[in-house]
């Protein structure tokens, strides 16, 4: 059942006050999501490719300061101790 049909089916159940309630709700709700998007572009999947690109780019050159565990638990003794 999609969500269309379950939201019929419960205004079907509502009284008509109740109907008419969540409707004004609903438009509000939907004027104020109309001004938040005013004069905002819309923004394109290129620039998200984009960031993907740097972010890939970025974990390829801090990969060079991979180290192994050991040296990784040497180095946090070295600095914090034991706990």
């Amino acid at each position: 059942m999609t969500w269309q049909q379950q939201a019929h089916g419960l205004i079907e159940r509502l009284p008509e006050e109740s109907v008419r309630l969540m409707v004004e709700v609903m438009l509000r709700m939907e004027a104020s999501a109309d001004r938040t998007h005013q004069g905002r572009p819309i923004q394109d999947d290129s620039s998200k490719k984009q960031a993907y690109r740097e972010m890939q780019d970025l974990r390829r050159r801090l990969s060079a300061f991979d180290f192994s565990e050991e040296d990784r638990a040497a180095g946090l003794e070295s600095k914090y101790g034991l706990f």
